[in-house]
């Protein structure tokens, strides 16, 4: 709400902005102290919000994995990807979002287009608490850092195999535990074709994750979030986001990780194609 009212304003900047140019004020003198005051009270707003953003939360993170979700935190994000999500000019169909689970935590896994795949997801699915394994460079960002991991996102070095498996263990107990639900991209890293399938192969070692928190899978697929970047600011990109199938603990613990990579791909591979 927060990130549509930000947006609401900037909007009506331009507007008035639009007006004085085309010479209306000669007509409606009215406008002249909101074209004065909106820019002001815009930039009073943003500056308090990055103050807020910047001082609110402690700047050192002392450790990788936090014991528990901030909720002041998990707010600032939400509401920070919805307005990046707006600003960007990405028009999301949600389908399917009534399956989530809102009685027990799980293993959320998606193909991976683009940067705003988990931006999406974190606006459109508010109040599921979803916190995604992401590379440590992303723990590098000044102040999105220390957001990010007090609401519970894990930074993983696939290089280090010793801390892949921290990050597992640790994603499986906040699952366990009722803290969060976390989700995941099983191709590893950003699929650069152009084409949306074929998926790149799927890290088997991700889902160890479901198996040690016998949770649920649920796939997701996103379509069109690779063209954000390249439409904006002159077009609007329409995005699908689509709630897929979900797989209980007891339908998949009688496979291997490997086996189970290979099935849930193929699934993957055909939800995409299914999205028009």
């Amino acid at each position: 709400m927060v990130s549509y009212i930000i947006c609401y304003i900037i909007a009506l900047g331009a507007d008035l902005a639009i007006s004085f140019a085309n010479g209306y004020f000669n007509q409606y003198h009215w406008y002249i102290p909101i074209l004065i005051y909106i820019p002001l009270l815009l930039a009073c707003f943003a500056f308090v919000f990055f103050l807020i953003f910047a001082l609110a939360i402690p700047i050192r993170v002392k450790q990788d994995f936090a014991d528990k979700e901030n909720k002041f935190a998990r707010f600032m994000i939400e509401e920070g990807f919805t307005f990046i999500n707006i600003m960007a000019r990405a028009k999301v169909k949600v389908i399917g979002k009534e399956k989530l689970p809102k009685d027990r935590k799980f293993l959320l896994i998606s193909n991976h287009r683009s940067k705003f795949d988990s931006m999406i997801m974190n606006d459109k699915f508010k109040g599921y608490h979803l916190s995604f394994i992401g590379k440590r460079s992303l723990f590098k960002i000044p102040l999105v850092s220390k957001y990010i991991s007090r609401c519970c996102f894990l930074p993983i070095d696939r290089e280090d195999l010793r801390q892949s498996l921290k990050v597992i263990q640790k994603a499986a107990a906040y699952i366990k535990d009722d803290i969060v639900n976390v989700g995941v991209f099983p191709e590893g890293t950003r699929n650069t074709n152009k084409d949306p399938l074929p998926l790149l192969p799927f890290k088997a070692g991700c889902l160890k994750i479901a198996y040690q928190a016998q949770c649920p899978i649920i796939i997701v697929v996103t379509k069109n979030t690779e063209k954000i970047h390249k439409n904006f600011p002159f077009k609007r990109t329409k995005v699908t986001l689509k709630v897929c199938e979900i797989h209980e603990f007891e339908e998949f613990s009688k496979y291997t990780t490997s086996e189970l990579a290979e099935i849930l791909q193929q699934e993957m591979e055909a939800d995409i194609k299914s999205i028009e």
